[in-house]
């Protein structure tokens, strides 16, 4: 089975403005699984309760701060928890933020949120009283550009960086971007793929909205992530394919048009290549595993 269903960006980011949101919510008994396409930071303000994900269960207190990059799920049992949630789409945490992994004082934080790499995974710090009331005030004013219809985004950034430079100095150093970890140029080339799926990206393309030249880009993804851009592009999308033939009642055809295949003869052969079987027979599989519906 795969991962739980990613949160639909749709419920989070407005349209026409930045592509983040930032929510002081409360959650009250338990909130199911599931995983983001985008990187979520949580503080929480009050409350208890569990988080669960891959780490393990994990019980939670006003302070503390997790960190998800994209593709790790989580779930929580709560008991009146009070919680501070920013997401940050992967345009933006590449594009516009990118800056922060060369910045000693944010370099951390960054790399907690952009984790590249097969297995992402969750990370955790702790607020001092002082950053918790810092981070509660500052999280309030980015909630009130993020959540009008049309935010504008220039002032909704200035508040986001608000927040990141209250939050950036708790992150442990461990989190830390090191010469080995992704260039920001792969990575955001990596995140604007895994972002839209379903898109037509070609490597020109890309290479354009990043601002770079398409054999640069295409060396430093190599060797980042061990294939060329349009060979992982391929990979990628027959694993969200599986796991969207896992996890929903999708008719196959749509579940083609939202990886980027929607030639039905074209999805199968490229499917079968990954996985040696075909869609039909992998769900069929996966139902006779147990597989929850989302």
């Amino acid at each position: 089975m795969g991962l739980p269903a990613p949160w639909p960006t749709e419920q989070l980011f407005a349209r026409g403005g930045a592509t983040l949101s930032a929510h002081l919510h409360g959650i009250d008994g338990f909130l199911p699984p599931h995983s983001h396409t985008f990187a979520e930071l949580v503080v929480v303000l009050g409350g208890r309760g569990v988080q669960r994900s891959a780490e393990g269960d994990r019980a939670l207190a006003a302070g503390d701060l997790l960190l998800l990059p994209p593709g790790v799920w989580h779930a929580y049992r709560s008991d009146g928890l009070r919680l501070l949630d920013c997401c940050l789409g992967l345009d933006l945490l590449h594009q516009g933020l990118g800056w922060m992994a060369q910045d000693p004082a944010s370099a951390g934080l960054w790399a907690a949120l952009a984790a590249a790499g097969p297995a992402p995974r969750l990370r955790t710090a702790t607020l001092d009283a002082a950053q918790l009331a810092a981070a509660t005030a500052t999280g309030r004013a980015l909630e009130a550009v993020t959540w009008q219809r049309t935010p504008p985004a220039l002032t909704a950034i200035a508040r986001l960086c608000d927040l990141l430079a209250v939050l950036a100095p708790a992150v442990p150093a461990a989190t830390a971007h090191h010469p080995g970890a992704p260039t920001v140029l792969a990575g955001g080339c990596r995140a604007l793929m895994e972002q839209d799926l379903a898109r037509a990206w070609t490597l020109t393309g890309l290479a354009r909205r990043l601002g770079c030249d398409r054999t640069h880009l295409a060396r430093l993804f190599r060797r980042d992530h061990g294939l060329p851009p349009m060979a992982w592009l391929a990979q990628r999308r027959a694993e969200r394919a599986a796991e969207l033939l896992a996890s929903t009642d999708w008719p196959i055809a749509r579940v083609a048009a939202a990886v980027g295949w929607p030639q039905p003869h074209h999805f199968a052969r490229r499917f079968r290549q990954c996985h040696g079987i075909s869609a039909s027979a992998w769900r069929a599989r996966a139902a006779g595993q147990g597989a929850v519906t989302a």
